[in-house]
């Protein structure tokens, strides 16, 4: 019966996904259905005994299935693709990362160039004075 349900579920998301933003309450059903439907059910099926590698797995599917629910949402409010704003998610993780390695490559040209701490290279203490008990 379950497969029946998430069959006839993903048919219709199918069905309406041609104009998103005319069906954005189709998709708060199905994540409103991923909450109590299924994590709330998962979580209590854990409760009571129930394999925590098998529901744990579940649960990780129906949070990746809320998740694209809530992008897909924010997409069509934007008048854009998922895939679109997925491209540019990531094109905004490049230009961090590009910018992680600008500032390391400029820390290490500072660190490079050493910092002056006081003695200008010469010891002013004795290895014994140092050591001294």
């Amino acid at each position: 019966m379950f497969g029946l349900e998430v069959f006839v579920i993903g048919v219709a998301l199918l069905y309406f996904s041609r104009q998103p933003a005319r069906n954005v309450a189709l998709a708060w059903t199905v994540i409103a259905l991923e909450v109590v439907r299924s994590i709330v059910d998962d979580v209590y099926l854990l409760v009571r005994g129930a394999d925590p590698g098998f529901y744990g797995v579940w649960i990780a599917i129906h949070l990746i299935i809320i998740v694209s629910g809530l992008w897909a949402i924010h997409s069509a409010k934007r008048d854009t693709s998922v895939s679109a704003m997925f491209r540019s998610s990531l094109d905004e993780l490049v230009r961090d990362e590009s910018g992680y390695e600008t500032a390391h490559r400029e820390v290490m040209a500072v660190a490079g160039q050493g910092f002056d701490l006081g003695p200008k290279g010469q010891a002013t203490l004795t290895r014994d004075e140092l050591h001294e008990r």
